[in-house]
């Protein structure tokens, strides 16, 4: 074919064997996801010089698991353009998950320059998108990226250049997007933290410890309000990691990073699960300093943009070792007078839950008497 426009299937894995092994990606499989066997597909019928535009979750973009994929793709064509789509963007059609549409053509010859890809993140399409009802609206993003492709204005979000080469970890633009958020005067989050917390715990023992979920954070104060007891040989297979005290919690999964939080004495030894990064200042920082650094704005947007996946995207420990923070934050001026606040607030936050504990136990005393 010469040009080729599709939505394939996603999210059904194909198991039939005698379809499975008419491809390089279903071979000696028991199953493969069908937008990966499509993908396949379609490079085999386009013609060289064909090109195809096809939405795929964005999974197949960013996913480790996908790189034999995305490795086939670019080998096989030259990646055109690639478009980052909103949020619950088939909403109407009852799924959450995130897509993005490709643009390439099939090479002629297996020569790989490092070109110019185009990228585009959009927020709107011509329909909402907060409603399974998918209302018209006037706001369409794909005509400013139609444009500025016209003008060659690559400056914004909306559309810029990449080069191919950087395109050996992931496609999604926006990964790539971040670069955006920043100017000269910023450093690396891993300057002030490293990764923490004893992993991969297994016990047989019976004895009960506290497992901590996303639930059990208060976002508002950033502290654990609860936990669950659990026998250490009852414990779910995601309960890996053992914290301790000053350790910060930071939410994997993109719909929850608000979930930020600090390990107090009382947790210390606790488990947690894996869906948290479990973080620890080094020398000169303070553990106040990096949960209000993981709160800001720019932090969680960051965070929003390095994850991967396609249903319940998450970030790596690999991307978050990405993060860049102001350069002000390693002023140790900075760094007293937000330890300082974020310490005053905990201990006016036990203050305030020890005079409500004392007067619930004043109250239930006067009950008695009078009884």
């Amino acid at each position: 074919f010469d040009v080729i426009g599709t939505n394939p299937p996603f999210g059904v894995a194909e198991k039939q064997k005698q379809i499975l092994d008419t491809f390089i990606f279903g071979r000696n499989k028991k199953q493969e996801d069908l937008e990966v066997l499509f993908l396949e597909k379609i490079i085999r019928v386009l013609k060289p010089g064909g090109i195809c535009g096809v939405v795929v979750p964005d999974g197949i973009i960013n996913n480790p698991t996908n790189l034999d994929i995305r490795n086939y793709l670019t080998e096989k064509c030259k990646i055109l353009l690639c478009v980052d789509l909103p949020e619950n963007v088939f909403k109407s059609s009852g799924t959450g998950v995130e897509t993005s549409i490709i643009f390439f053509q099939k090479k002629n010859e297996q020569v790989q320059e490092n070109y110019d890809v185009l990228m585009s993140r959009i927020s709107n399409v011509g329909y909402e998108t907060k409603t399974k009802f998918s209302r018209k609206i006037e706001s369409n993003d794909f005509e400013l990226v139609v444009n500025s492709i016209k003008e060659k204005k690559y400056d914004s979000e909306i559309l810029f250049l990449q080069k191919i080469n950087d395109l050996n970890k992931r496609f999604d633009p926006k990964y790539f997007s971040n670069k955006f958020l920043f100017e000269d005067d910023f450093i690396s989050i891993s300057e002030c933290v490293e990764f923490s917390g004893v992993k991969n715990i297994k016990s047989t023992s019976d004895e009960e410890v506290n497992y901590i979920q996303y639930s059990d954070i208060d976002d508002e104060f950033g502290v654990i309000k609860s936990a669950t007891k659990i026998p250490m040989n009852e414990l779910p297979s995601r309960a890996k990691i053992k914290v301790s005290t000053g350790d910060i919690l930071i939410p994997r999964l993109k719909q929850s990073g608000d979930k930020v939080s600090i390990v107090y004495e009382e947790q210390n030894g606790d488990i947690v699960t894996n869906g948290f990064l479990v973080l620890k200042p080094k020398k000169g920082y303070s553990s106040q300093m990096i949960y209000a650094i993981s709160k800001t704005e720019l932090v969680q947007r960051q965070l929003k943009n390095l994850t991967s996946g396609s249903i319940m995207p998450a970030v790596s420990d690999e991307f978050f070792s990405e993060i860049k923070i102001p350069s002000y934050f390693k002023n140790k001026k900075v760094i007293d007078e937000i330890t300082e606040c974020i310490v005053s607030v905990e201990e006016n936050r036990k203050s305030i839950r020890q005079k409500l504990k004392n007067k619930v136990e004043e109250l239930n005393t006067l009950k008695k008497v009078n009884e």
